[in-house]
């Protein structure tokens, strides 16, 4: 029987909602998968399962990225009163893809390739925005893929460290492959129940002395330490004989780790530290130098636009140039894309900071959360490389934008398990 048409009208709407909300929950969880698959792939070629071949990695963005964008364009609801921070990271965006057109010399292929990786952290935090501004109630499964995300990545480094080393006796490969773990760690400081922080962060301090990088050695302390600190601070429980035992305690286990693995692998952690001291950061040093001199060599266009995407490594004449970036976001964003890109860059990082002094002064449950994700940024930004590759890093910038979107919907208070000690309601 055909139903009249005011009743097949009156239907329409609620068919439509009912697809669109299908479309949403299909492009959320296929995103969400693509994070699993990306860290398949990198860590694959890193010799996890035996071989070092990067194959499909550019697939895997593309469709990441294009699933983000159909889920923003159906979506168009989440650009209403966006805070100043998704305005600067979507004009970051357009600024530093446009500055790919430079690199049409190098042949199509590296400006597609170029273009997808400037483009996917941008693209995850405005994404993480639209979804937790159209669903704040779906942060809760965020933090349980980014859990995950975090236990697959564990148990991939695992692999690399067991592959990278296996012939070796007295020392030990460095690995950057820690930084996935290393980034995922505001994730894990929002888990509410201690003892999941206290695994998560301990499995990762395991991995950063295995690594062997003094780069995220000096993250993860101070990382930590502003965590506790921040932590103390928003349950007003500073200085307490519990907190003073607990400090006490991972001192101790931290020592004894270190010395453990030192000792190990024949004293390399140590002399790495010491080295510190008299090998110029690693050649950051000349690296910076070098930088500076091809600056001073470039013309007033170059300066306003860059010139493109990864390219200190393809000017600078230092010896293994093919595998030198700056080493430092501040100087690789001047010299890939000009002035107007470090002016957003230092416009994102006020913001960050407004917002991270705003949750502290709230008593947010998500304040210590923040102030870590943006110390390991500033931290990383001057020591190391974030901005340039299509990986860990957009893991923070996930977590800001899902803080931005749900601090007006929801209590600021944890979203998986129980209410704990010190949150308010914004």
């Amino acid at each position: 029987m055909t139903l009249p048409r005011h009743r097949r009208d009156h239907l329409q709407p609620r068919h439509h909602d009912a697809i669109l909300v299908l479309l949403n929950r299909l492009l959320y969880f296929t995103a969400c998968l693509l994070l699993f698959v990306s860290v398949y792939v990198k860590f694959s070629s890193r010799g996890a399962l035996g071989g070092d071949d990067l194959y499909g990695y550019g697939r895997v963005l593309a469709v990441s990225e294009l699933s983000m964008i159909a889920y923003m364009a159906l979506n168009l609801q989440w650009l209403r009163k966006a805070p100043p921070l998704v305005a600067l990271i979507g004009l970051w965006l357009v600024w530093v893809a446009g500055t790919c057109a430079g690199l049409v010399s190098y042949g199509a292929t590296t400006v597609v390739l170029s273009l997808l990786e400037v483009a996917y952290c941008p693209l995850l935090f405005l994404f993480s925005y639209a979804v937790h501004r159209q669903s704040p109630n779906l942060f809760r499964i965020t933090h349980i893929v980014y859990l995950l995300l975090f236990a697959v990545c564990a148990s991939m480094f695992l692999m690399v460290f067991k592959y990278q080393n296996a012939d070796y006796t007295r020392y030990a490969a460095q690995l950057n492959d820690v930084y996935y773990l290393l980034l995922l760690l505001p994730w894990i400081l929002l888990c509410p129940r201690a003892w999941w922080r206290y695994v998560g962060a301990g499995l990762i301090v395991v991995a950063v002395f295995w690594s062997m990088k003094r780069t995220a050695l000096l993250a993860l302390l101070v990382t930590l330490i502003v965590y506790i600190v921040t932590e103390q601070i928003r349950t007003r429980r500073l200085f307490t004989w519990r907190w003073l035992v607990g400090i006490g305690l991972a001192a101790w286990f931290s020592f004894q780790l270190y010395s453990y693995v030192d000792i190990q692998v024949g004293g390399f952690i140590s002399k790495r530290i010491e080295s510190s001291f008299y090998d110029r950061g690693s050649g950051r040093l000349d690296i910076y130098n070098e930088v500076f001199r091809l600056l001073g060599n470039s013309t007033f266009d170059e300066w306003m636009l860059g010139h493109g995407h990864n390219t200190v490594r393809k000017f600078n004449t230092l010896q293994e140039s093919d595998f030198l970036s700056a080493h430092n976001d501040w100087l690789e964003i001047v010299f890939d894309y000009g002035l107007p890109a470090l002016a957003l860059y230092c416009f994102i990082h006020l913001s960050l900071l407004r917002y991270t002094f705003n949750l502290l002064k709230q008593q947010s449950y998500y304040g210590p959360a923040m102030a870590t994700s943006y110390t390991l940024f500033l931290i990383m930004s001057l020591t190391s490389h974030l901005v340039l590759y299509a990986s860990y890093f957009g893991y923070v910038m996930a977590l800001w934008e899902a803080f931005f979107a749900i601090e007006k919907d929801v209590p600021l208070a944890p979203l998986i398990g129980t209410q704990v000690h010190g949150a308010k309601r914004a």
